[in-house]
């Protein structure tokens, strides 16, 4: 049981994986297309406080992310309905306060990701949208069956 590849990956690995996972359409039999959910989102400051991504449909917010594909979660607001001013960062960012404080109202969304970097200054106005890995069936399959083989071995 060698390891999954995600498609960010350079492809000089493929040959020493097991499993290849790709965000949208796979391009070969090998790879399995995974979908990332957001159907949450939570306050920062107070985690319990949870809603339907729809809560913000039709508001205007401000869209932190400091990820590979920082348009792709942009985007994904957009589609969902909210209007988004978008805040862009390099992948694995080190959040200071001053860069997720505006000076309007407007609520600020943020990958779970960066939430983390974020929590210790958090107000209630940061909210971290929830995403779930959405995999095939023959995923789990492929990969149970490897964890078979690997504990008998």
């Amino acid at each position: 049981f060698r390891r999954v590849l995600f498609r960010s990956e350079p492809e000089s690995r493929l040959d020493s994986v097991d499993l290849v996972v790709v965000s949208g359409e796979p391009l070969s039999e090998r790879e399995q297309p995974m979908r990332l959910l957001s159907k949450n989102v939570y306050s920062l400051k107070y985690p319990d406080r949870l809603f339907a991504i729809e809560h913000f449909k039709g508001s205007t917010v401000h869209a932190v992310a400091g990820i590979g594909h920082p348009e792709k979660f942009f985007q994904h607001l957009r589609q969902a309905g909210i209007d988004v001013i978008p805040h862009a960062f390099p992948d694995h960012h080190e959040y200071s306060q001053i860069e997720v404080s505006f000076t309007d109202n407007y609520p600020v969304l943020m990958t779970e990701k960066d939430a983390v970097k974020c929590k210790h200054f958090a107000t209630d106005k940061h909210w971290a949208v929830a995403v779930d890995a959405d995999l095939p069936k023959t995923f789990e399959h492929a990969l149970l069956q490897l964890i078979k083989e690997v504990s008998h071995a």
